[in-house]
C-alpha cells in the first residue's frame, strides 16, 4: 500500500504543469442542506465529445441503480426526483450522486464527504462518457474497490477529498495539475453531473480565499452531484481542485406547492462554492 502511495504522488508530481486574495470567516463553512444555486447568468452547458478534460470526467452512481438504467428497467428523470423545473436538462435522467476525475488508469478523485458512508465502496460504480452525445452502449462503468484516501473536514482542516482504487483501468487522458495557487477572479470552469444528470460545463470565478485554510470559495453554478465536480482554469484547463459544496436550498414556490425553483445569487453574494485546491490534497498526500 505504501509502494501504491508513492507511485500516485509520483504520478501527480510529474503531471505538475504550469496566487492570495480576499479572505471569508470560518463560520461559512456549514450544512446548507440541498445545493441548487446559479450565480448571475445560467452557465451551465452540455460538453461536447473533444472538450478538454471532458474523456477523465466521471460520474459516482449506486451500482443498483445504474444497472436498471442500462435494462430500462425504471429511469427517473431529474423533473421527478426533484420536482425540479425551467431547465433544458430537467428532463434527462437522473442517476449519479457525484462527481469525479480520473487521476490514474484505475484512481477516482472525489470529494470526501461523497464516501462517508462506510460501505458505499461496494454498492457503487464509476462511470464515464455518461453526455447527451453518446449512447448508453457507450459508457464505461467499473467497481470501487476500496476508498484509498479520505478526508472530509471542510471546516476544520479545509480538506474534503477522497481517492477512490478501481477494480481495473478505465483508460486515461493525461492532466495538467496547476503548481501554483489559484488567484481571486481567476476564470475557472468544472465538469460534472448537476442532479445526475448527464456531464455538463459550469463556468465562474475565483472569488475569496479563505484565510488560513486556503480554501477557494467561487461562484460556479452548482447543484447535488456536483460535488467532487473536478475544477479547471479557464485559461490553462490545469486543475486547480474539486468542489466540496457551498450555498444551498432549492427556493420553494409558494404558489406551486412542492414545486422547487433554483435559487438565484449575484456573482459575488451567498454563500459560494468551496473547492478543496489541488496543492492542498497533494501535500496532505505527502503527509
Amino acid at each position: 500500500m505504501r509502494f501504491f502511495k508513492v507511485v500516485l504522488l509520483a504520478f501527480l508530481a510529474g503531471q505538475l504543469s504550469g496566487c492570495d486574495g480576499n479572505v471569508a470567516p470560518s463560520s461559512i463553512f456549514s450544512d446548507h442542506g440541498l445545493q441548487g444555486v446559479i450565480y448571475g447568468s445560467n452557465s451551465i452547458q452540455e460538453v461536447p465529445v473533444g472538450h478538454p478534460n471532458a474523456d477523465s470526467s466521471v460520474m459516482l452512481v449506486l451500482t443498483e441503480k445504474f444497472q436498471d438504467y442500462k435494462e430500462k428497467n425504471a429511469t427517473y428523470l431529474v423533473s421527478e426526483v426533484y420536482g425540479l423545473e425551467g431547465f433544458s436538462w430537467s428532463s434527462q435522467p437522473s442517476l449519479g450522486f457525484c462527481s469525479g476525475i480520473l487521476v490514474a488508469e484505475d484512481m477516482v478523485l472525489t470529494a470526501g464527504h461523497c464516501v462517508a458512508q462506510a460501505d458505499i465502496c461496494s454498492k457503487m460504480q464509476v462511470v464515464a462518457n455518461y453526455d447527451t452525445s453518446r449512447l448508453v452502449t457507450a459508457m464505461v462503468s467499473v467497481s470501487c474497490k476500496e476508498v484509498y484516501k479520505v478526508k472530509n473536514d471542510i471546516g476544520g482542516q479545509g480538506l474534503d477529498y477522497a481517492l477512490l482504487k478501481l477494480e481495473k483501468s478505465m483508460g486515461f487522458q493525461p492532466l495538467k495539475i496547476a503548481q501554483t495557487a489559484s488567484v481571486v477572479n481567476e476564470k475557472i470552469y468544472t465538469l460534472g453531473y448537476p442532479l445526475g444528470s448527464f456531464k455538463k460545463k459550469a463556468r465562474g470565478k475565483v472569488r475569496q480565499i479563505v484565510e488560513g485554510k486556503g480554501t477557494y470559495v467561487a461562484s460556479l453554478d452548482a447543484f447535488e452531484g456536483n460535488s467532487g465536480s473536478p475544477v479547471f482554469s479557464e485559461k490553462t484547463h490545469e486543475l486547480i481542485g474539486v468542489v466540496s459544496g457551498g450555498e444551498g436550498d432549492f427556493v420553494t414556490d409558494a404558489k406551486e406547492g412542492s414545486v422547487l425553483r433554483v435559487k438565484r445569487c449575484r456573482n459575488t453574494g451567498c454563500t459560494g462554492e468551496f473547492i478543496t485546491p489541488i496543492q492542498k490534497i497533494l501535500a496532505d498526500l505527502e503527509k
